[in-house]
């Protein structure tokens, strides 16, 4: 599922992989990075096949990035919780994703129910962020800098990296 065909190029320079009612797959070549927009109220099959096309992606270009935008998601059932718990998220890991950014659900029920899936996840780093600037931002940043192994990496080690790289630019 190598996206490579230019009648599929959206807006930016990504590339279409999936669309539906409850969800759009995009794959951003410039960034090496899967972006996964949800539209709506999206559960049971129509969630699966949405996050089955972002691990077809994951296989195809070897996707370690992606960002999730659930601003308009609503409360994730139990049933799927569940799921994303016990397949997806393992398998995720299993086939490669390293990183993902997710922008909040604007529902704050919706936001505690993504979190506690989030909270759970073992062998991906995931960093929930307000704006989709700073997810671009934190993904480019995994992106180009190498893991130094032993040191814990998260958003605020990030802004001190940042902080220090501006001084010294200056």
């Amino acid at each position: 599922m190598k996206i490579k065909n230019t009648e599929h190029y959206t807006e930016a320079g990504m590339m279409l992989a999936y669309e539906s009612n409850a969800a759009t797959v995009l794959w951003d070549e410039a960034s090496q990075s899967i972006h996964l927009r949800w539209k709506s109220f999206a559960q049971g099959e129509a969630l699966r096949e949405s996050l089955n096309k972002t691990l077809a992606l994951i296989v195809a270009n070897g996707g370690q990035y992606c960002l999730s935008d659930a601003r308009d998601v609503c409360v994730l059932t139990h049933e799927d919780q569940q799921w994303m718990d016990g397949e997806w998220f393992p398998r995720a890991s299993q086939l490669g994703l390293k990183y993902l950014a997710v922008l909040q659900p604007k529902n704050i029920i919706a936001k505690m129910s993504v979190n506690a899936v989030l909270n759970r996840v073992d062998g991906i780093e995931i960093v929930t962020f307000d704006t989709i600037a700073a997810a671009k931002q934190w993904l480019t940043i995994k992106r180009i800098t190498p893991t130094i192994p032993g040191e814990h990496s998260h958003w605020n080690g990030i802004l001190s990296n940042i902080d220090w790289l501006d001084k010294r630019n200056n």
